[in-house]
């Protein structure tokens, strides 16, 4: 983030990987078609609530993931996240990646919860079948968080339930 005529504006950058299934018989694929995030500008408003996040109000959603199942084996699924790493790469910052939240994009606001280096089930279908997920994030941020652009690297994978 940089401090210019007051101003607070953040440049962050989210990378994506998927991990694929666990198995090699007939298991549901993952797609991950936002390969980046990039954060809006940080505003006076968005450290007074000591969040930055995509704007909510028109519907934006951060990370679309597409997940499709064989039909040869339709059983059901689980999807997980994680980050690549513990800290978000800015030289020094040692902003961690709980600082990110995510949620699922139909979800209120209080389902928001910080990202670690383990593995989350984000969403679970016992029946199985296709399936598209929208996923929000926004990051913690206040008054004291320091200048500089910040990248993490987020990691999903796609299991049989």
């Amino acid at each position: 983030m940089w401090i210019t005529r007051g101003m607070f504006i953040a440049a962050w950058t989210l990378l994506f990987a998927t991990a694929g299934s666990r198995t090699v018989e007939a298991a549901p694929s993952l797609r991950v078609e936002t390969q980046r995030v990039l954060m809006p500008l940080v505003t006076e408003r968005d450290l007074d609530a000591s969040y930055s996040e995509l704007d909510p109000a028109r519907g934006h959603f951060a990370i679309l993931i597409d997940i499709t199942v064989p039909k040869t084996d339709p059983r059901g699924w689980a999807l997980f996240l994680r980050a690549d790493r513990p800290v978000f790469m800015a030289e020094g910052t040692g902003k961690l990646c709980s600082d990110l939240e995510w949620k699922l994009d139909e979800a209120p606001a209080a389902d928001y919860r910080g990202l670690d280096e383990n593995e989350t089930l984000v969403l679970a279908d016992p029946a199985g079948g296709n399936a598209r997920v929208l996923l929000d994030v926004r990051v913690r941020i206040d008054w004291l968080t320091e200048a500089g652009a910040y990248d993490l690297g987020l990691l999903f994978h796609v299991a049989p339930y």
